[in-house]
């Protein structure tokens, strides 16, 4: 709730039983990831960035320091009840992108993706 009080409603937010993820974008392609774990620990985690309507984007900085490549970080193990906030900055000039979250649950495969995808304006900054 604070981080909503500080930066308003998120452009993008998705809740299961096993997951939150909110997005808030700072400017450009900077971004504001939050993922809330609420029952079941998620391993081996990783949290992917699909292109809209152009060429794939690639991840130039994470913060805190998380290792990636390419289009995806890799978040290891998330505990039940944390919450993790990513800020990341994003290279490619796609219309939108899509988030998928993925690693196991319980040992079992499991996914986390939004239905609505995260679309840019257009306009130059």
């Amino acid at each position: 709730r604070a981080t909503e009080d500080e930066m308003g409603e998120a452009m993008l937010t998705h809740h299961t039983e096993a997951v939150t993820i909110k997005v808030w974008p700072i400017t450009g392609t900077n971004l504001l990831i939050g993922i809330h774990i609420e029952e079941a620990a998620w391993e081996l985690a990783a949290l992917r960035f699909e292109a809209i309507e152009g060429p794939e984007w690639k991840i130039m900085d994470v913060r805190p320091k998380s290792l990636y490549d390419g289009d995806e970080i890799y978040l290891g193990t998330l505990a039940v009840e944390t919450t993790t906030f990513l800020h990341l900055t994003l290279e490619g000039d796609a219309q939108g992108l899509d988030l998928h979250l993925s690693g196991l649950v319980n040992g079992k495969p499991l996914a986390a993706v939004p239905a609505k995808a995260l679309l840019f304006s257009s306009e130059e900054e």
